[in-house]
């Protein structure tokens, strides 16, 4: 924009042998002075006629017509919006700028819309001289597009001449169909095409494909037509369909009788000045954005203290609204009365010596608030360069919160100052970077025997021996502590009057805001006692070690025995019975024609006392087995094991009537051999009992708790008495004769034993001819609850 305006030294040589004419309408004459005192440093010519009334003005316009109107919004005597209709109907050319005190948003679109060239805010002069100097660019530019125009219209050989040289436009006729009928060099430079490339082509080749597609060239050249001119920016397409933005000007030429000609169009190419615009735009848009969106309160005053913006933070923060604020004078509404005098005197010193003590300093002071409360505020004044009016910024932070943190870290502090101190059991002291005691606690004083005025100042490796000092062991432990912002250790330190005691010691690194060093805390306490203990606790270890290792040997001894022992029962006990069953049979074999039924049974009895003895002595040795076998534990299904054993026991109830009861079962850890030997010994005696049962009824089911799995196998055969239940897991223990029930009384034993070595229990409960219920549980393992 500057580059397109004229500045006041060039207005200055422009008009040098014409002074520029100002009609000035206002009532306030110290308005005016302000007026001439603006254009006047801004180095232009001038002089300047005041009215008020409509008269006046008139007469002004008729008599000496002016260069340039400057008008008030609203006089008592006449309207500035009535001005300027006048002027826009007696004198249009001359620029007509407002100058008024205030003048709101949709107000100064009404006045640009209504024909004003600009509007300056009074509380803003500073912005005069630049308004002047566009109305007077604008204007003479018009007069220059006018008399172009005029020359165009008079002869078009003429324009044609003119054109043909000109290199930053485009400018080209076309016909009334709106093909092209002439090319300057601008044209060539700007669009890329020579003169014969284009010839009789039609324009709408400058228009992306879209565009084409939605028939813009035609409606473009309809308005033109209609209206007389087009006027537009946009992209367009250079030689090669390479896009750049645009000002394009299309004007409809006619005859005398009015009969359409074709038309002109000049073509600018203003990509550069369009990226400027936006890049202005988007800083403007984070500017906005900073505004709205900041934290702190952003106040910007003028030289004389007047508020001229004022952020939506410092609307929270004080409690004025923006228009409440805006014109207000800052001392009067934000600088308590206590203050007041002090913020005058600064404003006037800078004024005077052009240096401030808070300018580019941040500074805490008491600020009001909208409710007349007083609060904690830190500030930072900020002059925004440039040639204008002295302008300031203000960054204002509410530091109330800050305020009770810190009063509230400092009563922490001091609590915890004094809870340190008071700590008798733990030596709690500081240190600096270079490891000087710093602090020293009660605790410290007992522990390490120093008095506090003794041992501040000192460096902490006096509490090492001399053998870890040599071997820099202190300074060792503070370059953990730096490195990874902990060190910990336990060995004998030495207090004040050289005896040594074992101390268990956190070194920790204390480090500010920015990551810098500060210091280290130590906390340290007497462990003599406990290292004491621990050396008993490894004696009796010791002790314990030894002891185990014999239990060890003589357990390992009883296994040698029971190893011995089972080998003794399979091979020197199953040997005789043997040859007794094999001598019978002999004997059978030999006399059985001779004996008589007497001798018969005898042969018969000791036949098979000797099978009961072997079956005892198999089911001995399987017990034996069960106690010393290595479990291999994987999930079992116990539902699978139960079927899998009912379908065994069949073939011992197929001339019975047997009824099955199976619950869901669970599945748990164990070996699953041994789970299914339990499960068979404990369902065949159910078939074995409930013999005498017309109909037998077997119900076997489960349940869980949160340790353990509960099963039960229930049957309604002969049961038994409950007094005599304690015995019914031991070896070789009966309830019932061998003349009733087969079995060698093992059984119930081998199950207690596979339960035991699973975690588990067994127990039974039962009457006599109403049935028994046989309970084990297996525990449930971490395993089983995943």
């Amino acid at each position: 924009m500057q580059d397109n305006l004229l500045s006041g030294k060039n207005l200055h040589r422009h008009h040098v042998n014409k002074e520029l004419r100002i009609l000035v309408l206002e009532d306030v004459p110290a308005d005016v002075t302000l007026i001439s005192h603006e254009l006047r440093t801004g180095g232009l010519p001038f002089s300047t006629k005041r009215v008020e009334t409509r008269d006046e003005f008139i007469r002004e316009l008729e008599q000496n017509p002016p260069d340039l109107i400057l008008s008030d919004h609203g006089l008592p005597a006449f309207d500035g919006f009535s001005a300027l209709e006048i002027a826009r109907d007696r004198c249009p050319d001359t620029p007509f700028i407002f100058v008024t005190g205030t003048m709101g948003e949709e107000l100064a679109i009404d006045s640009l819309r209504s024909g004003a060239t600009d509007y300056v805010l009074k509380t803003r002069m500073a912005n005069l001289v630049p308004a002047v100097q566009r109305a007077l660019h604008l204007a003479e530019e018009r007069t220059k597009r006018k008399l172009a125009e005029k020359d165009l219209r008079d002869s078009e050989e003429r324009f044609r001449l003119l054109v043909s040289g000109v290199k930053d436009y485009a400018i080209f006729m076309l016909d009334p169909e709106g093909r092209i009928s002439s090319w300057n060099a601008g044209a060539e430079l700007v669009l890329g095409h020579r003169a014969h490339e284009v010839m009789g082509e039609p324009f709408r080749c400058f228009y992306r494909v879209q565009e084409r597609e939605q028939g813009k060239p035609q409606k473009d050249l309809k308005i033109a037509e209609e209206k007389g001119r087009f006027e537009d920016e946009g992209w367009r397409l250079r030689k090669g369909n390479d896009p750049f933005w645009a000002h394009v000007d299309i004007r409809a030429l006619r005859d005398d009788d009015g009969r359409l000609r074709g038309f002109t169009q000049v073509t600018r190419d203003v990509t550069e000045r369009r990226r400027h615009q936006e890049a202005l735009r988007k800083s403007e848009a984070r500017k906005a954005a900073v505004l709205e969106t900041a934290l702190d309160a952003i106040v910007s005053i003028d030289q004389n203290g007047k508020i001229i913006e004022w952020n939506p933070a410092a609307e929270r923060i004080f409690g004025y609204s923006r228009e409440l604020a805006l014109g207000r004078d800052m001392a009067e509404l934000l600088i308590p009365k206590s203050s007041e005098e002090m913020h005058r005197k600064g404003m006037a010193r800078y004024l005077q010596t052009g240096r401030g003590r808070v300018l580019g300093h941040r500074t805490e002071m008491m600020a009001l608030r909208a409710n007349g409360a007083e609060f904690p505020v830190e500030i930072s004044i900020t002059k925004i360069p440039g040639d204008g009016p002295t302008i300031f910024t203000c960054f204002i932070r509410d530091i109330t919160d800050r305020r009770r943190t810190e009063e509230a870290l400092r009563k922490s502090e001091e609590r915890f100052r004094l809870l340190v101190e008071g700590v008798e059991d733990y030596a709690i002291f500081m240190l600096d970077t270079h490891g000087r005691i710093t602090t020293w606690n009660v605790g410290a004083e007992r522990i390490e025997g120093y008095r506090t005025q003794e041992i501040i100042g000192r460096r902490f490796h006096r509490f090492y021996s001399q053998e870890d000092v040599e071997r820099k062991k202190p300074d060792q432990a503070l370059a953990v502590a730096t490195a990874e912002g902990r060190y910990h250790d336990e060995r004998r330190l030495v207090r004040k009057d050289g005896s040594q005691f074992w101390a268990s010691f956190v070194i920790t690194a204390l480090r500010d805001e920015n990551g810098k060093l500060t210091g280290f805390s130590t906390i340290a306490r007497d462990i003599t006692q406990r290292k004491h203990a621990e050396d008993e606790i490894r004696r009796l270890n010791s002790e314990l070690e030894k002891q185990v290792q014999e239990r060890t040997a003589e357990l390992q001894a009883a296994y040698q025995e029971m190893e011995a022992f089972s080998y003794s029962i399979s091979h020197d006990l199953r040997a005789p019975l043997i040859h007794i069953a094999g001598f019978v049979e002999m004997l059978r074999a030999e006399l059985e024609p001779k004996l008589d039924e007497k001798s018969r049974r005898h042969l018969q009895t000791i036949c098979d006392s000797s099978e009961q003895m072997g079956r005892m002595i198999a089911d001995l040795l399987a017990f034996s087995r069960i106690g010393r076998a290595d479990l291999h534990k994987v999930r079992v299904s116990l539902g699978d094991t139960v079927r899998d054993v009912q379908r065994e026991l069949q073939g011992l109830i197929r001339d019975r009537k047997v009824t099955w009861a199976i619950a869901p079962l669970p599945e748990v850890f164990g070996d699953p051999f041994l789970l299914r030997q339990a499960f068979f010994n404990l369902m065949a005696n159910a078939v074995k009992f409930t013999r005498g049962q017309a109909e037998a009824r077997i119900e076997i089911g489960a349940e869980a708790t949160e340790r353990e799995n509960i099963l039960f196998i229930r049957d309604n055969g002969v049961g038994f008495d409950m007094k005599y239940a304690a015995k019914l897991f031991g070896v070789f223990q009966r309830l019932h004769s061998a003349s009733e029930f087969e079995g060698t009384g093992i059984g119930l034993a081998i199950v207690r034993c596979v339960i035991q070595r699973h975690g588990g229990r067994t127990w039974a409960e039962g009457a006599a001819g109403t049935g028994a219920t046989f309970y084990l549980s297996l525990p449930v393992f971490p395993e089983e609850k995943k």
